[in-house]
């Protein structure tokens, strides 16, 4: 009501041609007084645009999750369709916990610094695939999935019997109530962000352990090694064991530096997801070779071929990809089922006679 008074004073005065001088000194001493808005907490993002979530975490509580149990709502948003790139360019900047500067021509600019957001999508086994397959895709070459910690588990269909639900939540209420005081240490943010935030340091053994780690996923990146066809997953996973670390160790309230215990924890769960993400995105490509190879000499059988040539099996086989034909050509190559030789120019592939008796 005060500032409404003042401006209108000074309209007025300024209409009259009076000095405004003096009004305007009580406006910009009444502007210093104004409190601060407190913030309202919103820890929860699903459908919002890469525009509005940039713009919340730097507005609003620096704190944040987009978290959806229909991942479909998230990876089928505006965003993601019209211009995943800078979507997931977001995402990778608050992971690396870099600051991030919009310059607009219509509205203010903003940055985003000493912002923390955490990502949780569920989705069906169709989404998940689709990610994953997408070697060449933009999720893929930017590092985003290779930021996340992927999980497929087993279904468990078919042995979900009922069980009778224990008597005491004792364990469950306890956990909750320490959920509860770790969200109640978040009251004091404002728009300054998660800022200061001390340093975490590991202790002598825990760093022992987290470089013999590391040095292992390094040497498993070699041509051959353990996680070449997932090496980018590989080269986050270090950095993911000492971010997971860092977080066992304030979740139960830990004091110093973190401990050996914290850092085996992180790293056999880290691990699991790494090898996880080998299983989703290393092995389906070599069964999906084995599928198409033994297709493919089912059917040079069933035809009662002895003789065959490349653009044959192109034309007219189950297998027409160039690159899945050569793939189970080579693998039927390597286990003597076929032969492939020039003959006057031309290339011919012989089946070997065993096959027909001893193919299976």
């Amino acid at each position: 009501m005060e500032k409404e008074g003042l401006l209108t004073q000074i309209k007025r005065s300024m209409i009259t041609g009076d000095n405004t001088e003096y009004l305007k000194l009580l406006l910009s001493n009444l502007m210093r007084q104004e409190p601060e808005i407190p913030l309202q907490p919103r820890l929860y993002f699903e459908d919002a645009t890469q525009e509005a979530l940039a713009f919340n975490l730097s507005d609003g509580w620096p704190s944040a999750s987009l978290w959806s149990n229909e991942a479909g709502i998230v990876l089928g948003s505006h965003s993601m369709q019209g211009n995943p790139l800078r979507f997931i360019a977001l995402l990778n900047q608050l992971w690396d916990g870099k600051s991030f500067t919009a310059h607009r021509k219509t509205s203010d600019d903003y940055t985003l610094e000493h912002r923390r957001l955490t990502l949780n999508l569920m989705m069906q086994p169709i989404l998940l695939q689709k990610l994953a397959n997408q070697a060449k895709g933009i999720g893929r070459q930017s590092g985003f999935l290779a930021r996340c910690l992927l999980a497929y588990p087993e279904s468990a269909m078919g042995s979900r019997f009922y069980q009778e639900p224990p008597e005491s939540r004792k364990y469950m209420a306890e956990y909750e109530k320490h959920l509860t005081a770790c969200l109640n240490q978040t009251k004091k943010l404002t728009r300054q962000g998660c800022h200061p935030i001390p340093t975490l340091f590991f202790s002598r053994q825990a760093k022992q352990k987290w470089i013999l780690f590391f040095n292992s996923l390094e040497m498993g990146l070699k041509n051959e090694g353990l996680w070449v066809d997932v090496k980018d997953f590989a080269s986050k996973t270090a950095e993911n064991a000492a971010r997971l670390a860092a977080l066992f160790h304030l979740f139960e309230g830990a004091v110093g530096d973190i401990s050996l215990v914290h850092t085996e924890q992180a790293i056999e769960i880290v691990n699991w997801h790494l090898q996880e993400a080998k299983r989703l995105l290393a092995p389906t490509s070599a069964n999906t070779r084995h599928q198409d190879a033994k297709m493919l000499m089912q059917w040079l059988l069933s035809k009662g071929l002895q003789q065959t040539t490349p653009r044959t099996i192109q034309q007219s086989s189950p297998v027409r990809d160039k690159d899945q034909r050569n793939h189970a050509l080579n693998m039927l190559i390597e286990h003597h089922w076929i032969r492939i030789q020039k003959e006057g120019g031309k290339t011919v592939i012989t089946i070997n006679p065993q096959a027909m008796a001893s193919w299976c």
